[in-house]
C-alpha cells in the first residue's frame, strides 16, 4: 500500500539541490483521484530520499470538474504560493477527446495565469490508466485512436501545437504505464513520484544556479527583491 511504499532505483538521478527547497517555493498537486495518489506516494517516499523536506511545502488541490474549477479560481482565497505545480486529470466526468483537449487547453491556461513567470513550471500528466476501460475520451475524436490512452492523445496534439505559454510542460508518463495496461498502478504512480523528485531537484538547481530564491519577503532574483503576485493564484486545498 501506500505507506509501505519502497523507493526503488528507478535510475533517475535526483539533484542535491532538493534539500534546498525553500518554505516559500511550495509544491502543488492539482486534479483528481490521480493526482492525490501521486502526492501520497511522494510523500511516503519523502523520509527516503530528502526527510529534512517537511510536509508543509507540499499541497494537493482536488479538481474533478473542470467548469467547477473556474469558480475557485476567481474566488477569494489563496493559501500556498505555488512554484511547481503537477497536473493529473483521470477520472472527470464523460467527455469526448475533443472536449477533454479544449478543457485541459483551458484550465492549463488559467493556472499560467496565476503562475505567469517562466521559471514556475507547471507540468501536465499523462493518464495512467487502461484505455479498455475508461468512459474518457471517447468519441468524437480529434486524431485516429492508437495503443497509448484517447486522454493521451489529445494531450499530445494539444502540446505539439505549442499554443501553451512556455512554463507549461507535457510529463510523459506513458513509458511505464502503457505496459502495465492499467495494472500495478501503485509501482506506475511510485516511479512517478521518484521522477517528481528529480524533476523537484532539477528545478531548485536551476533557480539557485540563477540565483534566485523564494523568502517570506518576496522573490529573490540575485540582488533584487520582487513582490511575490502568487497568491492571487486561487485553489481550494485539502
Amino acid at each position: 500500500g501506500i505507506e509501505s511504499a519502497v523507493l526503488r532505483n528507478e535510475g533517475t538521478p535526483i539533484s542535491s539541490a532538493f534539500g534546498e527547497l525553500s518554505n516559500y517555493e511550495v509544491v502543488c498537486w492539482v486534479g483528481d483521484d490521480s493526482s492525490e495518489l501521486s502526492r501520497k506516494l511522494f510523500l511516503s517516499l519523502r523520509s527516503q530520499i530528502a526527510n529534512s523536506q517537511r510536509p508543509f511545502k507540499f499541497h494537493y488541490y482536488r479538481v474533478t470538474d473542470l467548469d467547477d474549477a473556474d469558480k475557485d479560481m476567481t474566488g477569494h482565497q489563496m493559501s500556498r504560493k505555488c512554484k511547481q505545480t503537477f497536473v493529473s486529470l483521470e477520472v472527470l466526468e464523460d467527455m469526448s477527446q475533443a472536449e477533454y483537449k479544449k478543457k485541459i487547453q483551458q484550465f492549463l491556461g488559467k493556472i499560467a495565469k496565476c503562475m505567469h513567470d517562466e521559471t514556475w513550471s507547471i507540468w501536465m500528466m499523462t493518464v495512467n490508466t487502461n484505455n479498455n476501460s475508461s468512459k474518457m475520451c471517447h468519441s468524437p475524436t480529434i486524431k485516429p485512436f492508437t495503443q497509448d490512452h484517447p486522454c493521451n492523445d489529445a494531450i499530445f496534439e494539444l502540446f505539439e501545437e505549442n499554443s501553451l505559454p512556455s512554463n507549461v510542460r507535457l510529463f510523459d508518463n506513458t513509458d511505464v504505464s502503457t505496459p502495465q495496461f492499467g495494472e500495478n498502478i501503485i509501482d506506475v504512480a511510485s516511479t512517478i513520484a521518484m521522477r517528481i523528485f528529480a524533476i523537484i531537484g532539477n528545478q531548485v538547481e536551476t533557480w539557485r544556479a540563477m540565483k534566485q530564491v523564494g523568502r517570506k519577503d518576496g522573490l529573490h532574483r540575485g540582488t533584487k527583491i520582487e513582490n511575490d503576485p502568487a497568491d492571487e493564484c486561487i485553489f481550494k486545498e485539502l
